[in-house]
């Protein structure tokens, strides 16, 4: 629900900002790949449609935030992405 929320509030060209300590950079594309493809259909993907039905376009993401290690994984407890609505 929380895409479909911003994808009806964010006009084309708008940028969504989003800062995390619950996702990774990741994980947040991952979950606007998944929402493409739910609101278009997957068949429409498997015939090459792919980024012609993309809703929000990854732009960048905050690169400076600390680091920690944990059980030998070193990552962030903070993330920032960056999106733009297509």
């Amino acid at each position: 629900m929380y895409w479909e929320s911003i994808s009806n509030l964010v006009e084309p060209g708008g940028l969504v900002v989003i800062t995390s300590c619950n996702h990774t950079k990741d994980e947040l594309l991952q979950e606007v790949e998944e929402f493409g493809m739910r609101k278009f259909g997957k068949e429409d993907a498997d015939r090459g449609a792919g980024d012609s039905h993309q809703i929000f376009r990854y732009l960048d993401h905050v690169q400076t935030y600390p680091t920690i290690m944990f059980g030998g994984v070193e990552g962030s407890q903070v993330c920032t992405v960056a999106f733009q609505r297509v």
